[in-house]
């Protein structure tokens, strides 16, 4: 089976910043994964390489198999982005955004507008569908901004803290929203978030970033729901994830789960090209 998201050594370096270190993981389709950090980790860029806004210094990355430095219009056809900050027109209604954007995905007209309006209907946005995109709330826009991007129904979610700014029960609609997606439609979520919390509610597999190194990879005895409580990370911390969690969580990547070889890329570094 083709992964969703591959990502073999993926490094990015900003002049003397190594700001992504060598970073391997591997994403079947249809899995919930939170990549957890603090601001700064490296979570964006990360985002950025994998949807081939970047170009990676070193390594490599596939979604569904394909390359998005040398392919980004088809990984862009097969992704939905939700930054944390909602990017809309906003002399546009609600409405008109998400028609705008389901045809520019490739929906006919007809097909763009129903998924619109099913969309606004599912996530409270009904009643102010015909309202100018700019006069909306912080967390209507947010919850438009996801909207957005599901609605030329996506293969592949890219979540950056989703409910930023959302009241509990926008947020749960949101968060159920996200689950039934990944559940019922096979969509991959790739959910970046500081927030450990957030994260078990959702996430079946989940990714500790820090300073740009991946210091932690994998699921958890009983799924999400169980994530243990981590002690903060120092400043400078390296790469060593010892001590972050307690015996039996998270493991780092170079260790065994479940008796394998954590890393997704073991045995199938030799021969896939860089991705410069």
């Amino acid at each position: 089976m083709t992964e969703a998201v591959f990502a073999d050594g993926l490094s990015k370096r900003y002049g003397e910043r190594l700001a992504l270190d060598r970073l391997s993981l591997s994403l079947s389709p249809g899995s919930v994964f939170g990549f957890l950090g603090p601001n700064g980790a490296g979570k964006t860029t990360t985002v950025k390489l994998l949807t081939g806004l970047l170009t990676p210094t070193e390594g490599s990355c596939t979604v569904f198999g394909l390359d998005p430095c040398r392919e980004p219009e088809k990984v862009h056809a097969l992704c939905g982005v939700v930054t944390e900050s909602a990017r809309l027109y906003p002399q546009f209604s609600g409405l008109e955004n998400l028609s705008f954007f389901g045809e520019l995905c490739g929906l006919a007209r007809a097909a763009a507008r129903e998924r619109a309006e099913s969309l606004l209907r599912r996530l409270g946005l009904w009643e102010a569908a015909s309202l100018a995109a700019g006069t909306y709330s912080t967390g209507m826009a947010q919850r438009l901004s996801l909207a957005r991007a599901l609605v030329g129904e996506p293969k592949l979610l890219f979540l950056d803290e989703p409910t930023s700014g959302l009241d509990p029960e926008s947020a749960q609609a949101v968060n159920e929203l996200i689950a039934e997606q990944a559940a019922q439609e096979g969509v991959t979520v790739f959910l970046c978030t500081h927030q450990l919390r957030y994260a078990q509610d959702l996430c079946g597999s989940y990714g500790i970033l820090h300073h740009g190194t991946l210091l932690a990879l994998g699921d958890l005895p009983g799924g999400a729901g169980r994530l243990p409580q981590p002690r903060r990370v120092p400043p400078g911390a390296g790469g060593s994830a010892a001590g972050l969690f307690p015996a039996g969580g998270i493991v780092p990547p170079a260790a065994s789960l479940g008796g394998r070889d954590a890393s997704p890329c073991a045995g199938r570094r030799a021969g896939r090209p860089a991705c410069v």
